[in-house]
């Protein structure tokens, strides 16, 4: 085994368990992302929804970051939304990032 491979981890599930959890959250975050962006057709309550997201999110990151991941890909994409709304179709939305 690499010198670079043993920084990773010990063993294949040392290695694969933090890649799956990231892939885990990344899929929870942007499943969130989408309940939020079907149950709101106004981009004034998108404005409305990124205060309470940006609250969790600087509650949580200091105490647990893998749970204050969740809460980071849907601020950023409504913040990427509310700059430019383009697209007001969920499924497209989610589907390009």
């Amino acid at each position: 085994m690499s010198c670079a491979a043993l920084m990773q981890g010990a063993s294949r599930y040392h290695i694969w368990q933090p890649t799956f959890q990231r892939i885990l959250r990344t899929l929870l975050s942007l499943a969130l992302c989408w309940l939020i962006l079907s149950a709101t057709n106004s981009i004034v309550i998108l404005y409305i929804l990124i205060i309470p997201l940006q609250l969790i999110l600087e509650m949580l990151i200091t105490r647990n970051y893998a749970l204050a991941v969740i809460f980071i890909t849907p601020l950023a994409i409504f913040l990427s939304e509310a700059a430019n709304p383009i697209i007001s179709n969920p499924n497209v939305s989610i589907m390009l990032r």
